[in-house]
């Protein structure tokens, strides 16, 4: 079987690629922007390399629906992983992130619609199940969040380009061309990155965590997932239920509990990360200029958690712990060289 994996040289989707691979089942073609871009390439192929009859590097850009077509052409099914991702450091435009999250997906859905690709599983995020801004505090797949009241606009990219995903399968069945597809909905990534030297924008705000480049935590809890249990609901998601929206995030933890338990397993060996949270008066005076943080405000000492059922019923779901993956990401970016301790 042939299975398609964009924006493979990525953090999820280098692990996604991997997890195939470690199967014997697949033959893996990974979509990359450039394949002259050693920094990016180098680094799958050496995490790949013991399975390199097995996998095979296509350039696709998510704003060319030629190179699109070309990447689906032959293959059986398509994990679609690719999606911008902003430096939350500085101020976004949002059509940077909205056109290739939205036309990207449609480009992929169309191309596979075209070949007759058995099943689309698509990447989404807790992002489009809640914003935390209403008065409930755990949310399932029956949960969406209303673009219009969203201030990020990474989170916006996403809603729309879920909710395009959605709207072009249904009218795919009503057409008499029927695509399958599903979604998977992960918060916070984390978990051990497998490849060396390149860098991944998701990856930036756990690192920052780590050094204490915040000096004060938002009083927010992060939504976690580990990247190898995300990779394994990809791959059982091609072949499950289809349709179906699955949450993929057992635990959710304040920033304060990250940073400590951070702080517990690494102090000792040169990680210093921020505990103190930052009072919410000062949030608030802040986010009139950072869109970020105005988005956190709703939510706000909020314990927001998910509820997975649908995942653990018909995917298997199960996540292991919080703490595990905190110190397998924290060992992983040290000896990947992401973060170098003090001592």
């Amino acid at each position: 079987m042939k299975v398609g994996v964009t924006g493979i040289t990525g953090f999820l989707g280098s692990t996604v690629g991997k997890h195939l691979l470690l199967s014997g089942k697949y033959h893996v073609r990974g979509s990359v922007r450039s394949l002259e871009n050693a920094s990016k390439i180098n680094p799958i192929k050496q995490a790949y390399k013991s399975y390199e009859d097995a996998y095979e590097l296509k350039e696709a850009d998510l704003l060319d629906d030629d190179s699109i077509y070309k990447f689906v052409e032959g293959l059986d099914y398509v994990i679609h992983v690719a999606s911008p991702f902003p430096d939350i450091s500085k101020n976004v435009n949002e059509e940077e992130l909205i056109k290739p999250a939205v036309d990207g997906t449609l480009s992929v859905l169309r191309a596979s619609q075209h070949f007759g690709i058995k099943r689309v599983v698509v990447t989404a995020s807790t992002a489009t199940i809640s914003d935390g801004a209403g008065s409930k505090l755990t949310y399932d797949h029956t949960d969406h969040v209303d673009p219009e009241t969203v201030v990020n606009p990474y989170i916006k990219s996403k809603i729309l380009a879920e909710n395009a995903a959605w709207e072009f399968v249904e009218e795919a069945k009503e057409s008499g061309s029927p695509l399958e597809m599903s979604t998977i909905h992960p918060a916070g990534i984390i978990g051990p990155t497998l490849t060396k030297g390149t860098e991944f924008t998701s990856m930036s705000v756990f690192r920052n965590f780590m050094t204490g480049k915040f000096p004060l935590l938002p009083k927010i809890t992060i939504g976690l997932s580990d990247v190898r249990d995300l990779a394994d609901a990809h791959e059982k998601a091609l072949f499950a239920e289809p349709y179906q929206r699955y949450v993929t995030a057992s635990y959710a933890l304040y920033a304060k509990e990250v940073s400590q338990i951070i702080k517990e397993e690494f102090g000792d060996k040169g990680l210093n990360p921020t505990t103190r949270e930052m009072p919410y008066l000062i949030a608030r005076a802040m986010a009139t200029f950072n869109p970020v943080l105005r988005g956190y405000l709703g939510r706000w000492g909020k314990k927001i958690t998910y509820d997975c059922s649908n995942a653990e019923k018909h995917l298997g779901y199960k996540q292991r712990s919080p703490r595990e993956s905190i110190i397998d990401m924290t060992n992983s970016f040290i000896n990947q060289g992401y973060v170098k301790p003090t001592t």
